[in-house]
């Protein structure tokens, strides 16, 4: 895409949870090419994961809303009119509900990016395909978990939490009779006190970083997950190693990223 570059800022406005950021990546990337800043905003609860993502990017700059209350997909407009203030010179895009009157239709995700004057096909380009990983951080994690789980373990993610209650409609992923342990990053999966995987589950498992899960994913004999931030991180991972893969959802995944196309899709 040419643009006149005459305006050496950019803002980018899109849905800023945890999933998004993985979503709307290309895009960002895209931009950072073009102008001299781009300026991103981001959630309290999803600093470290988007800090390392665009660790690399010196032209990427974060604006951390510090609220750690503030759940919401859009952007504060208090916060993007002090940006405007400071910048007054400069192209911003919006994408999603930061657009007033914007209707969610089917596939948004190409909205999002059509929305942002690109073509979602851009995701699919290499340079867009790889995310900063941070290995220390994904083995010394990994380490935790096989040394209570073994090595032979099943990913599972929802959007139950210990930290906060998710106000989200999607269901929750129950899996029957398996052979090996569930782990499940964000709550203890055996609530059951009899089950004896029980005190498998330990709170140093809870990382606030989605990224640093990335090798425990990879390793997993299976996952099971709803259509969440672990689906959208799912795209930029090497799964070959994982023998099933399974996920519950009313969205047209494939559409999403061609690589769900050798999942299990199991619609609810």
């Amino acid at each position: 895409m040419e643009l006149n570059n005459s305006k050496e800022n950019c803002i980018i406005l899109f849905h800023i949870s945890t999933g998004d950021n993985f979503t709307m990546y290309a895009l960002v990337l895209h931009y950072q090419k073009i102008y001299k800043n781009v300026y991103i905003f981001c959630l309290f609860r999803n600093k470290l994961s988007v800090n390392q993502l665009y660790e690399k990017f010196s032209n990427i700059h974060i604006i951390l809303i510090e609220n750690p209350n503030y759940n919401y997909c859009t952007v504060p407009n208090n916060l993007v009119e002090d940006l405007q203030k400071k910048l007054i010179n400069y192209d911003m895009f919006l994408s999603g509900k930061n657009i007033p009157g914007w209707e969610c239709p089917l596939n948004f995700w190409n909205s999002f990016y059509k929305d942002s004057k690109l073509d979602y096909s851009i995701r699919y380009n290499e340079e867009y395909c790889k995310i900063n990983r941070n290995n220390k951080n994904e083995i010394e994690l990994y380490n935790k978990l096989i040394l209570k789980y073994s090595t032979k373990y099943i990913f599972v993610h929802d959007h139950r939490n210990i930290k906060y209650i998710h106000p989200d409609g999607r269901i929750n992923v129950i899996i029957q009779d398996k052979q090996y342990p569930i782990f499940h990053p964000n709550i203890n999966y055996y609530n059951d006190i009899n089950n004896k995987y029980y005190n498998l589950w330990n709170i140093q498992f809870l990382s606030d970083n989605l990224l640093d899960y990335c090798y425990i994913i990879e390793n997993a004999e299976e996952i099971y997950i709803n259509d969440s931030c672990f689906s959208c991180l799912c795209p930029y991972l090497d799964l070959s190693k994982v023998k099933s893969k399974n996920i519950y959802t009313n969205l047209d995944l494939i559409n999403y990223h061609k690589s769900f196309k050798d999942w299990n899709i199991i619609n609810y």
